[in-house]
């Protein structure tokens, strides 16, 4: 099982030393070729050398491969990823995948995934974003941005109505933090009344 450490670690090295096979035999990790079947999984795309990163993702079953062939089939799934990938194609380097290690769940590949990214930097790979929160982190995350209760109350006078906006807001975080049914809901305030709405 590959753990969010383990892979820091291998980034650190791959940013010392430049290149991403050695990073990985200074770091005791072995880079597979082949992705696992049935479980989430931390990927990175290389150069064929297996010197330089291009690419760290997250998959399952085959999705590894699925950037190139996207790619020679012409279909643009991210234009930065798109682009450094047919440069190396053009440059008759076609990327290689090796998979930095299998994780228990979609949730740790994803967290697995943002610290390598964030450690080697977005700057420096072909990736479009910092890489996928679950949806109980960005819940997660949103409630810590609001404050206690009385902090808020205690900032200024707050009518009833707020108040009752207030509770209904963080009640509703709270059931999305724990429940999958109530993340797939919106809440909107019109004219001073709470609407939450769920998704069919």
């Amino acid at each position: 099982m590959l753990d969010r450490e383990a892979a820091v670690t291998f980034a650190r090295q791959y940013l010392a030393c430049g290149h991403a096979s050695d990073a990985a035999m200074f770091s005791g990790m072995v880079l597979l070729e082949k992705p696992p079947t049935g479980c989430p999984y931390v990927y990175i795309l290389l150069t064929p050398d297996l010197s330089r990163i291009l690419y760290v993702g997250k998959g399952r079953n085959g999705r590894a491969f699925q950037h190139v062939r996207d790619v020679k089939a012409g279909r643009i799934c991210g234009v930065k990823k798109h682009h450094a990938i047919l440069a190396k194609i053009k440059e008759g380097n076609e990327p290689v995948v090796r998979v930095l290690g299998r994780c228990g769940t979609d949730a740790e590949a994803l967290a697995v995934e943002r610290a390598v990214i964030r450690t080697i930097g977005i700057d420096r790979l072909a990736n479009g974003d910092r890489g996928r929160v679950t949806p109980v982190e960005r819940w997660t995350a949103m409630r810590e941005r609001i404050k206690p209760f009385d902090v808020w109350r205690a900032e200024k006078p707050r009518s009833l109505a707020a108040r009752v906006i207030y509770r209904a807001i963080v009640a509703q975080i709270d059931r999305a933090i724990t429940d999958p049914i109530a993340r797939a809901t919106e809440i909107e305030i019109v004219n001073g009344k709470v609407r939450i709405t769920q998704e069919a």
